[in-house]
């Protein structure tokens, strides 16, 4: 949306865009903003994968020198590494079992806890308790995979 808006403002600073015409379009651009709101929330973006790593220290070399990607944070006490990956990232996570996935998030942007718990139990799934103290929350896929729903570029 940011995008949008930067977009018609840039028209209209050039004059290809009348004052009427760029009022009009944030108008709709809001209206149907609300309407999508309205209708439920929407992922936007793959925010993290997290998988789980025998050594978090060795590992984060691996992708380090084999993709260039480069450390975002440590968590010493959680025994995680967080490496940049494009506006996502990939946490390397010292847990039982290495070697699968531990979850991914998606990235919901204009983020409601209580409307997303919500929508989510109208669309079949069950919110579960965040154990571990990440943002956001975690539902099961039909296969048991764990998606985190997180953030996306607002305020917590």
């Amino acid at each position: 949306m940011e995008n949008t808006i930067s977009t018609l403002l840039k028209r209209y600073e050039l004059g290809s865009l009348t004052r009427r015409e760029l009022i009009q379009s944030l108008v709709m651009l809001a209206t149907a903003t609300s309407t999508a709101s309205a209708s439920g929330f929407e992922a936007s973006s793959i925010d993290h994968v997290s998988i789980v790593v025998s050594d978090v220290e060795h590992s984060a070399e691996f992708y380090q020198r084999v993709f260039g990607l480069s450390v975002l944070n440590k968590d010493s006490a959680d025994e995680t590494i967080r490496l940049k990956v494009g506006s996502g990232y990939l946490a390397l996570r010292h847990r039982k079992d290495p070697g699968r996935v531990d979850h991914f998030a998606l990235g919901v942007p204009n983020f409601n806890k209580q409307s997303i718990t919500r929508d989510l139990i109208q669309r079949g799934a069950t919110p579960e308790k965040d154990e571990e103290g990440d943002a956001g929350f975690h539902v099961k896929d039909p296969d048991g995979f764990g998606v985190q729903l997180t953030y996306t570029g607002n305020e917590k």
